[in-house]
């Protein structure tokens, strides 16, 4: 094992090769490593059938270095081995074992490609872990391209490979949704999630708020910041009615609003002309959540209400009254 790797590393390939036969006969097994480094050398001098014999040498299953070879495994799990352990040439460090190597992506890419054309099955290429690695480079086109190979190919992409794109590429992430049901699957809790913020990413109130809605009636859950953001969208199209009607669906669901959610629809409804009876039904909310407001939303509340109004509303909601801004004084003209 050792004169293989080393004629490997070398670019020695025919010694590796007569070495590799050896322990064949021998009964012995050469390692990942070294059937690694020899597929690898074979793979940059441009020959793809040798390359494609080490990799059918190479053991599965076991870190780089010595283990018993699977001769079950198959040339797709293969294939996808050797892929791995050379776009991610990190794999040992923990901060880095997911770090893809762009060049090395770019290399593999192209001889993933002429392979493809003669020396392997289409359908034994892992098309999901290159998607994976270029959609973490942020190489949309050719993380689609993958994609599109699957389905070429009579494949089904999984539905985590449809999410991926709908991150990847927010502006088609409806365009992805809908592909997911075409390929006979369904979308996830993370497939709707993903829509939901291509929808806020682009300020589409009326479509997040209707997704929005749709998942809290099927049970999908809607991460915290998600549900805030949409509120946010909400109050910024100056429709508090509804951005009412998510927070109070969001207490319901025992899901902690915070009280900045509730602070910021009082601040918009005293600011609106048609809103300022919902300021009243804001503060109640709030209390009922166990958020008791502050100076500055009671000032907001005052501004509305008066503050003899307000400060009979605080004595009725149980609101500590010493913390409304002070009466103002009149000044005495002499």
């Amino acid at each position: 094992d050792f004169i293989v790797s080393k004629a490997a590393e070398l670019e020695l390939l025919v010694l590796a090769d007569r070495w590799a036969k050896r322990a064949d006969t021998a009964g012995l097994s050469v390692s990942k490593t070294a059937c690694f480094l020899a597929a690898n050398s074979c793979m940059e001098a441009g020959s793809e059938v040798e390359a494609m014999n080490w990799i059918k040498r190479m053991p599965i299953g076991e870190a780089r270095g010595h283990g018993s070879k699977d001769k079950r495994a198959t040339m797709k799990a293969r294939l996808e081995e050797f892929v791995k352990s050379y776009i991610y040439p990190h794999a040992q460090n923990s901060r880095e074992r997911d770090r893809v190597d762009p060049v090395a992506l770019d290399d593999v890419g192209a001889w993933m490609k002429r392979v493809s054309l003669s020396k392997v099955e289409t359908t034994e290429v892992p098309h999901e872990l290159l998607l994976g690695a270029y959609a973490k480079l942020g190489r949309t086109k050719e993380a689609a391209a993958c994609l599109d190979r699957m389905v070429e190919a009579g494949l089904t992409p999984s539905v985590g490979s449809y999410n991926t794109l709908m991150l990847l590429d927010s502006d088609a992430a409806l365009q992805w949704f809908e592909r997911i049901g075409l390929s006979g699957q369904k979308p996830d809790a993370d497939s709707h999630n993903n829509l939901l913020q291509s929808y806020m990413s682009t300020e589409d109130a009326e479509r997040a708020e209707e997704l929005w809605n749709h998942m809290q009636n099927k049970g999908i859950p809607v991460p915290w910041e998600s549900s805030f953001k949409l509120v946010s969208i909400l109050v910024d199209a100056g429709d508090l009615q509804k951005s009412l009607q998510v927070t109070k669906a969001m207490a319901a669901s025992d899901q902690k609003t915070g009280a900045k959610v509730w602070t910021m629809q009082l601040a918009a409804a005293a600011a609106s002309t048609k809103d300022k009876n919902l300021i009243e039904d804001i503060l109640r909310g709030m209390m009922a959540n166990g958020y008791e407001p502050g100076r500055k939303a009671l000032e907001t509340v005052v501004s509305i209400r008066g503050r003899k109004g307000a400060a009979v509303l605080c004595k009725e909601l149980g609101i500590d009254t010493s913390l409304l801004p002070p009466p103002k004084k009149l000044i005495r003209r002499s």
